[in-house]
């Protein structure tokens, strides 16, 4: 059982604490200091006011913007503030993507490196510096991820010792959890959806009696779409009879609030495309945010699934999924999406 839990005493959390303290100060020192444009403007506009914003309208990051006006109030005017926020969870993303590499059993100081690194990619960087939604979506992939392997350890830990009841409930508890996140994900953005065929295989590949405990199964199910309603309630109430200041369309409408969640007004915007030219994209994106570390993509890949093949799994067709969505979508640059 303790191999499954990373002990306090080995530092993990010092790291963690440190890349998050690293990457801010970067941010901070290249943050946009006032009002951007289009989008950016936006999102440092609507969540103070607790509004509605364009599909798929990005209640989770409205209501968890909401609160941060509050607590960020001593660092500026509602505009930095939102910008801030952005910064913080880019940083989180970071520090907490070090317990990540630990639980695949990466060295402290490497482990260390690589979320830095990852935290100051170009796009990583960009969405850190600047209010963009994407911020609490990159935090909460990384968390996500954790806990799926959280739990991956739980299970191994309870299939070690069937009889301790506690150990299987505590597996199921952190199934559960992860599930939250993924409901207040979902709440913020739409991409959260290309994880679903990477984590229904992971969670298969690490306990396929699972399907034997529908139970389970539902109450995962049922709080992640639960979390994701409540949150999109937002919409209606602050575009009805609690009208917020700014409103994005007519969400208090049955037929609104569906254009809205549904992004409707985008769903023209995919296509096939020229194959080849995407492939290149994608080449070029990858050599300028890595730099001639992506030439150990593949390598580093491979590596991967012989040491920790359910997570190549989780990691590799949700990559895929995701690059496919990029291909095919024409209404912004690969490079955010």
């Amino acid at each position: 059982m303790a191999g499954s839990r990373l002990r306090g005493a080995d530092g993990t959390a010092l790291v963690a604490g440190a890349t998050f303290l690293l990457a801010l100060v970067v941010y901070r020192a290249t943050m946009l200091p006032g009002i951007g444009a289009w989008d950016t403007a936006e999102v440092q506009t609507v969540p103070p006011l607790l509004g509605t914003m364009h599909p798929t309208g990005f209640p989770a990051f409205v209501v968890l913007g909401w609160l941060a006006n509050f607590i960020l109030a001593p660092f500026g005017e509602p505009a930095f503030r939102m910008t801030l926020f952005g910064g913080l969870l880019a940083a989180l993303a970071g520090g907490l993507a070090v317990f990540v590499f630990r639980r695949l059993g990466a060295p402290l100081l490497l482990a260390g490196a690589a979320a830095l690194g990852f935290a100051l990619t170009p796009i990583t960087w960009h969405i850190g510096v600047s209010a963009d939604v994407h911020a609490l979506h990159i935090a909460l992939l990384v968390a996500i991820t954790l806990g799926l392997l959280r739990w991956e350890a739980a299970v191994r830990d309870a299939q070690a010792e069937p009889a301790d009841e506690a150990l299987a409930g505590r597996a199921d508890r952190r199934i559960v959890g992860t599930a939250v996140l993924f409901g207040v994900s979902v709440a913020n953005h739409g991409l959260t959806l290309l994880l679903v065929p990477a984590v229904t295989l992971f969670v298969l590949a690490v306990d396929r009696g699972v399907l034997r405990r529908p139970r389970l199964v539902l109450a995962a199910l049922g709080t992640a779409v639960g979390v994701a309603a409540l949150l999109y309630l937002e919409l209606p109430l602050r575009a009805g009879p609690f009208r917020a200041p700014l409103v994005y369309g007519h969400p208090e409408t049955l037929q609104g609030f569906i254009d809205v969640v549904l992004a409707r007004q985008f769903q023209g915007d995919v296509s096939g495309g020229d194959l080849l030219s995407r492939i290149i994209a994608f080449g070029d994106l990858a050599g300028e945010q890595l730099g001639p570390l992506a030439l150990l993509g593949v390598p580093a890949f491979v590596v991967t699934a012989i040491r920790h093949p359910r997570y190549a799994l989780y990691s590799g067709v949700a990559a895929l999924v995701t690059c496919l969505f990029a291909g095919l979508y024409d209404n912004a640059r690969i490079d955010r999406y």
